[in-house]
């Protein structure tokens, strides 16, 4: 009989759908996600509850291939690999406003961040400085595209997208806040300002020699479950991917919205986090 009750048992278990890891599973794709609470710098891989922690921080963006971090503390850039090791302090003069003015340059060799109202870069090897953008003020929310071409800033609530080689530019948000550049470089955000404020993320489409937009699209921020507002944008090294933290019902949960679905999902299960940015793992692709 005890046999039988086994064998019972076995058949059962077998006919269960097989139970896979949750990494790596959320929202159909690979990645990880870094961000800032109470300023420390965490990492997760998708959908796993675990972390590493980076140290301190208050902003922190991913390298283009996803293996170091740029970290901005107080006035201090620095770079760390994403286990954790080999930290690098880079300059101890940096500014801007509590935006994230701090971003990995897409060539993977230069951090890109605020000195004066100018956007600067310091090489992550040599630790040599560059001026990238003194003929316009820049606060914070830096972006760059793929190409190193196309570069977005915000100035106080007014954000710009410029032209690196021509240094023409749009202002595609006036009192508005959340500037970020798409990849390919042809899509801005920025976020709405007004009252009720950060219900949407208004998605922009740039021309081509970057001085005028039309628009694209507006994601609501309900597309999380019981989410109404959202703040600080990003987008990914995708162009199907941008993150958000969640405004008032999450208090600050990360999340990353599909642009093309305009599904929403969750990137780890914490909160009280600021400025999350996703690496997607696009070798398969």
């Amino acid at each position: 009989m005890k046999k039988i009750y086994l064998y019972i048992f076995l058949i059962s278990i077998l006919a269960l759908p097989p139970v896979f890891p949750l990494i790596a599973q959320v929202g159909g794709i690979e990645g990880k996600v870094v961000y800032a609470q109470k300023k420390r710098v965490r990492v997760h891989v998708l959908g796993d509850k675990n972390f590493v922690e980076l140290g301190r921080g208050e902003f922190a963006r991913w390298s283009p291939d996803g293996n170091k971090v740029a970290v901005k503390y107080k006035k201090t850039i620095y770079v760390i690999n994403a286990d954790g090791s080999n930290r690098v302090d880079l300059v101890d003069d940096a500014g801007g406003d509590d935006n994230c003015p701090l971003e990995f340059h897409t060539n993977g060799r230069e951090i890109l961040y605020i000195r004066k109202d100018n956007v600067m870069a310091v090489n992550i090897h040599t630790k040599e400085k560059r001026v990238v953008v003194d003929y316009l003020d820049s606060t914070g929310e830096i972006g760059i595209d793929a190409s190193g071409r196309r570069l977005v800033s915000r100035d106080g609530h007014i954000v710009r997208a410029i032209d690196l080689e021509t240094r023409k530019y749009t202002i595609f948000g006036d009192d508005h806040c959340s500037a970020a550049i798409s990849p390919d470089g042809n899509y801005v955000t920025f976020n709405d300002n007004g009252k009720p404020h950060h219900l949407w993320v208004h998605i922009l489409k740039l021309n081509e020699n970057c001085t005028d937009f039309k628009e694209y699209r507006k994601v609501s921020h309900s597309v999380m479950p019981g989410e109404i507002m959202g703040d600080n944008h990003h987008w990914s090294n995708h162009n199907d991917w941008i993150t958000c933290e969640g405004d008032k019902k999450r208090n600050g949960m990360p999340y990353m919205i599909n642009v093309v679905t305009q599904k929403g999902y969750a990137m780890a299960d914490v909160d009280g986090v600021k400025y999350p940015d996703l690496w997607v793992d696009t070798s398969a692709e």
